[in-house]
């Protein structure tokens, strides 16, 4: 293969770094790092099949290793291409949540999360007495966040 970056072959540079980890991880089944610059995928981290280089916490070259072959490029060229990857497309993850308190108000941090109460015709409690009151929690999250929270909830 050719001495080229394969985030750009991949059109992989935008991506969220976890996301991409998480993914290189998943095909190539071990990671070891030879210091907070320098990621080796594969199965024997001394002859890596992927060498990933690092430039402030944010991969910034990916090439070849010895072990490298031509199926790892084309299977991860279509793992990455059916994967939204992307930093800008976050998803708004939703739970409803118990309190003593009824929540009549808004609280929102920023664009990260707020607690919001829930619609006015969802069913509540009559009395105030020690009871759970619902409102909502919506968080600002990656789609592969958002699907994890949600099977482990």
């Amino acid at each position: 293969m050719a001495e080229s970056d394969l985030l750009d072959v991949w059109g992989a540079r935008t991506s969220a770094t976890a996301e991409l980890e998480n993914l290189l991880l998943r095909h190539f089944g071990k990671v070891g790092f030879a210091d907070d610059r320098y990621a080796l995928y594969g199965s024997d981290t001394s002859n890596p099949r992927l060498i990933v280089t690092y430039k402030k916490g944010k991969p910034a070259h990916v090439m070849v290793g010895a072990d490298f072959m031509q199926d790892d490029s084309a299977a991860l060229s279509a793992r990455i291409r059916d994967t939204p990857l992307n930093e800008g497309n976050p998803e708004i993850g939703r739970r409803v949540l118990f309190t003593t308190l009824r929540v009549d108000g808004f609280y929102r941090y920023g664009d990260r999360f707020q607690l919001v109460p829930v619609p006015p015709d969802a069913l509540r409690p009559q009395m105030a007495m020690l009871v759970s009151n619902p409102f909502l929690l919506e968080v600002q999250m990656d789609l592969l966040v958002f699907l994890l929270v949600s099977w482990l909830v």
